[in-house]
């Protein structure tokens, strides 16, 4: 269901990992009493909901604090940059989709991502919370709408970046992003997102997206070093209608 102010969402991926039943709200603009009370009554049949303040909006943030039991578990920073065809390429690294399993990779997703609303949440089943990015990755492989950056060095892999397309908005998105502990401020980050601009070129996509935690500081410095501006904040709640929170 979508509104102009509200996008009810039932999560289907969501509800079978956590073996959870799990939706998302997101909150637009300024909601309206009606708007609230049709969001508690989509929340009430669900027993995890992940509510996103799309534009921070304070009446909507006094309202989830005052009126249910959600609670703050992430101020997400969203990024974009104009896609430009960079001078050099690096023969070292190569994208593609339906990429086959690489234990490499599997190895670094399982190192790598420290930043996570899911880590902050104290209700969400464990280990599952912990290993979201390493099941997202995992989930990844062999998938024709799922695209690969991968960066060797020595014939290791050094780094890799999952992202998507959508050509209806002429937009790349980065959904995930690591570089390996032996190989990081060797410039393997750079070569990855140089790699997606010369991608987004050949298919004339105009924008890269990418969204990151407003903790993860190493992030945010990575992504302004290389091009990337901020382009809007958001509050993610977590809400769990069914559970008295203490």
């Amino acid at each position: 269901m979508s509104e102009n102010n509200v996008t009810l969402l039932s999560l289907d991926w969501d509800t079978e990992y956590f073996k959870v039943p799990s939706a998302r709200v997101i909150l637009h603009h300024p909601l309206s009493s009606s708007e609230y009370r049709t969001l508690l009554d989509f929340a009430s049949t669900y027993e995890f909901v992940t509510i996103t303040n799309q534009s921070d909006d304070k009446m909507n943030n006094r309202w989830l604090g005052e009126a249910t039991t959600a609670f703050l578990t992430d101020v997400n920073l969203q990024f974009e940059m104009n896609v430009t065809l960079p001078q050099d390429s690096d023969p070292d690294t190569l994208i593609s989709s339906s990429l086959p399993r690489d234990e490499e990779i599997i190895a670094i997703a399982s190192s790598s991502f420290r930043y996570s609303r899911f880590f902050n949440d104290p209700y969400l089943p464990q280990p599952q919370a912990g290993q979201i990015y390493l099941n997202w990755t995992k989930n990844a492989f062999e998938r024709e709408d799922k695209f690969f950056i991968v960066t060797k060095r020595q014939s290791h892999v050094a780094g890799y970046t999952l992202f998507s397309i959508d050509q209806k908005e002429k937009k790349a998105t980065i959904e995930l992003i690591a570089v390996a502990k032996d190989y990081q401020g060797q410039h393997v980050g750079k070569s990855m997102v140089d790699a997606l601009n010369r991608f987004a070129v050949e298919h004339q996509l105009q924008k890269i997206h990418v969204g990151t935690q407003a903790d993860n500081i190493d992030g945010i410095r990575f992504y302004t070093r290389v091009g990337f501006q901020p382009v809007s904040c958001a509050s993610v709640y977590h809400y769990w209608p069914k559970r008295i929170v203490k």
